[in-house]
Order: C-alpha cells, then structure tokens, then sequence
C-alpha cells in the first residue's frame, strides 16, 4: 500500500517519489540535515564507500551501501573528491542515496554545505534539475 501522507508531518504526497517512499522531500532532506548533525551512526564504522562519475560538468555519486552512507559521511566524500583534483566550484555534485533517490550535495569553499532535494529516480533528470 502507498502512502497518501507524509510519515513525518502529515501533509499530503503528490509526486511519485515520495508517495513511494512514505516522505515529501523537504522532510526527507530535513532529516538527512538531522542525521548528519547528530552522526548517530557509529563514527567507527568504515567510510562510505561510493563510485563517481563526472558527466556534462556533474558529479555523479553513487551510495555503494556498504560501511556509513554518503549521507552520513558527506564531509568526507566531499573533501574526496576536492582532493582528487576535481573543481568543485565549477563542478555540481549530485548523489544516489541509500534509497535510490538523487539530491544535491551543495558545496562551499570546497567543504560540503547540505543537501538539496532533487527528489528524482532517474540521474537525467536529476541532472537536469540541478542545473535550474
């Protein structure tokens, strides 16, 4: 059964997504925002472990979901890629979560800044929606 609703604040699901998963994007990122602050994650386990393309400009990484997830480790898959040379001030950089939904990692300074929700299954339209 889909839900209607969102699981955490009740208003109604309208996209396909989010009717999937159970939760409308903007608390779906919120709580990303929540997990990173209070790392409740075991801070021992392995790093995230991810591959990455970099396609039209775009950084393409996917959660391999194994050790902590991209979301959990962010710092540290964003100073990765800074220090494997990539230009993160020219370069966007966009993710596949653990749940296989694409989001934005926003960057600042060549440090991660948050999230941004895409909200999007397939890597085209995410990367078309990140340039807008």
């Amino acid at each position: 059964m889909q839900a209607t609703t969102c699981s955490c604040c009740g208003k109604p699901l309208t996209d396909p997504v989010s009717v999937e998963i159970g939760m409308g994007p903007v608390c779906r990122i919120s709580n990303k925002e929540k997990e990173v602050q209070n790392k409740n994650g075991n801070l021992f386990a392995n790093r995230a472990s991810y591959d990455f393309t970099i396609e039209q400009g775009i950084v393409c990484v996917v959660d391999l979901d194994n050790g902590r997830s991209v979301t959990n480790d962010a710092e540290n898959v964003i100073a990765d890629l800074a220090a494997k040379g990539i230009d993160l001030d020219t370069h966007l950089v966009i993710y596949r979560d653990t749940l296989g939904v694409w989001d934005q990692l926003q960057v600042s300074n060549l440090r991660f800044a948050g999230f941004k929700s895409l909200n999007e299954r397939d890597k085209e339209l995410a990367k078309l929606k990140v340039r807008t």
